[in-house]
């Protein structure tokens, strides 16, 4: 029955956003933001503590409504069309990183996009589904600690974005066009491509246009890129406590790392020192190694919140 609290609790806060950007006094707007912004993030602790999954998924829609309310009322939204109408703003409010084209021209072609993406999201499914056949066909996979990493890791990066892409394709037949919100994650050659173009772009975006550009952008990428992922480590820390109560500070450190390492990358791709030995099939190795030294830090927590440890298909 709370979860069910917490959905209505969540679901309400598209419409009170809607009057948040009706509001036209710039410190009434700041006050109902400041207002929100506590309510949402307490949502999740509607849900009994028990229920640790269901805390971890609510928060993660906690933390992108937050992002749209901080868009909101800053009045940064990537396509202010979407704010024409209220059912407009709802689908933004769910999804920012969507637009409602102009013409029929262009929404057949969003349509026809959808259905290229569904093919794609059932082909890297198929992938996920062959490593979820062999974990339930050789369960010592999971015991060896080596193979256990490499094991989740991928399984989370090809199941992730292929039901992510599936489920936009699919509301892409309305006629909406949503940009994709991962971009084969596995095929990352270096941190900075990892990151900013291809892994969880719902969140990319908004921190983009809040923290990134305000910051200076690619004028100070140094101050920018490492406010990002203090605020990203900031936002899976809430989800770490909001779920288990208590955290390690093993999410806080991944994002820091993953920061620093992107800031290095971004230094010596500047001055050159990749162009001719980083060839795409060794970056995309490279990168796939940095990233597989990491993932302890990651997955520690997550496999708390989310224990897809346990899926088999048989």
């Amino acid at each position: 029955m709370r979860l069910f609290v917490a959905i209505a609790a969540l679901l309400c806060l598209g419409p009170l956003a809607w009057l948040l950007i009706h509001t036209r006094r710039g410190a009434t707007r700041w006050l109902g933001l400041a207002v929100l912004l506590p309510g949402a993030l307490a949502i999740p602790r509607l849900i009994p503590a028990d229920e640790v999954s269901a805390r971890f998924f609510v928060g993660c829609f906690v933390v992108l409504a937050a992002l749209r309310l901080w868009e909101v009322a800053c009045r940064a939204t990537a396509h202010p069309e979407m704010q024409r109408t209220f059912g407009r703003f709802l689908v933004y409010f769910a999804n920012a990183e969507c637009y409602w084209p102009d013409t029929p021209e262009a929404r057949r072609e969003a349509r026809r996009a959808g259905r290229q993406r569904i093919l794609r999201a059932l082909l890297v499914a198929s992938l996920g589904a062959a490593l979820l056949a062999l974990r339930t066909a050789w369960p010592a996979l999971a015991e060896h600690a080596i193979l256990r990493w490499v094991y989740f890791s991928y399984t989370l990066v090809f199941l992730v974005p292929s039901g992510i892409a599936g489920l936009t394709g699919l509301m892409m037949q309305t006629g909406l066009d949503f940009a994709e919100v991962f971009r084969n994650p596995a095929l990352a050659r270096s941190p900075r491509d990892f990151w900013s173009r291809r892994w969880n772009m719902a969140f990319h975006g908004p921190v983009t246009r809040l923290i990134f550009r305000p910051l200076g952008g690619m004028r100070r990428p140094f101050v920018g890129i490492l406010a990002v992922f203090l605020f990203s480590a900031l936002c899976h820390e809430y989800l770490v406590l909001i779920s288990l109560g208590s955290t390690t500070g093993a999410w806080f450190a991944f994002f820091m790392l993953q920061g620093v390492a992107t800031l290095v990358y971004g230094e010596l791709r500047r001055r050159n020192r990749f162009r001719r030995m980083m060839r795409p099939a060794l970056a995309v190795a490279c990168h796939s190694l940095w990233f597989l030294l990491g993932v302890p830090l990651f997955l520690g927590p997550m496999l708390q919140m989310v224990a897809f440890d346990s899926w088999v298909l048989w």
